[in-house]
């Protein structure tokens, strides 16, 4: 997944514990919850979910855009095409899934020779659940250009230069060696880009939007990055978390 990030980036979140552990954690009611939850969703056992993707896993948010009346978040979640024909079959059942609910549609466009499919739920590209399967992974994100984005950017090795750039060598080779977790924010840019959802919440919400704004907020202003990795074996677990203080003329202007 390492290709996948940007300096633009806002919040990635990545693990390598998507497997059969994960949910034997769980106790007996919240894992059969799970169980009964897959098979009405997808039609798959939890079992057949996992022979088909994992253990690599995360998510990304790489924007707030409007969406008509309300802001959204890009968001796209991935996961490690483990078994070509399972991942397969598994997006498939989410296709049919989507395209059952007879809201919309489906549309087919490629990128980087992979088919990129999507409904067009509402008229802004942001309310446009996509999927598309790669032989590294499967995407599942709210519109289809983040999806060849994605596709694109995964042809690439390693961290692309840019992040390396603002992680700095050696901080960039511990970040791509972490072989259980890792996380990477961009605090002050993610606060910026909230400010488009703290716009329609003022016009919502009214007076009561004052009550809404954190310190957390205005906390995130002053960071440029937030970064995390560890490692996972059965002896040890080690997990390092760095933070970077925004420099005073990267702090976003407040009125």
């Amino acid at each position: 997944a390492l290709p996948l990030l940007t300096d633009k980036t806002l919040f990635s979140l990545w693990t390598a514990g998507l497997d059969q552990h994960l949910f034997a954690r769980l106790a007996p009611a919240l894992h059969h919850k799970a169980e009964q939850a897959a098979q009405q969703q997808l039609g798959l056992s939890l079992q057949e979910i996992l022979a088909a993707v994992g253990p690599q896993a995360g998510l990304m948010v790489n924007g707030v855009v409007q969406a008509g009346f309300f802001p959204l978040p890009k968001l796209a979640l991935f996961a490690q095409a483990a078994e070509p024909e399972a991942a397969r079959q598994l997006m498939d059942r989410l296709r049919q899934r989507i395209t059952a609910q007879g809201i919309a549609a489906e549309h087919v466009t490629e990128s980087a020779g992979h088919a990129v499919h999507y409904w067009n739920l509402l008229p802004a590209e942001a309310a446009h659940p996509a999927v598309a399967l790669s032989s590294r992974m499967l995407y599942i994100a709210n519109g289809e250009s983040a999806l060849k984005t994605l596709l694109a950017q995964e042809q690439q090795a390693g961290l692309a230069p840019s992040v390396r750039g603002l992680l700095g060598q050696e901080v960039a080779a511990q970040f791509a060696q972490a072989g259980y977790v890792t996380l990477f924010a961009r605090p002050a840019l993610l606060s910026a880009e909230a400010e488009k959802a703290d716009v329609w919440l003022n016009a919502a919400l009214g007076s009561a939007r004052e009550k809404l704004r954190t310190a957390l907020l205005k906390l995130m202003r002053h960071f440029d990055l937030a970064l995390g990795y560890g490692s996972l074996t059965e002896d040890q677990a080690d997990f390092t978390l760095l933070v970077r203080p925004a420099a005073p003329q990267e702090l976003p202007q407040q009125e």
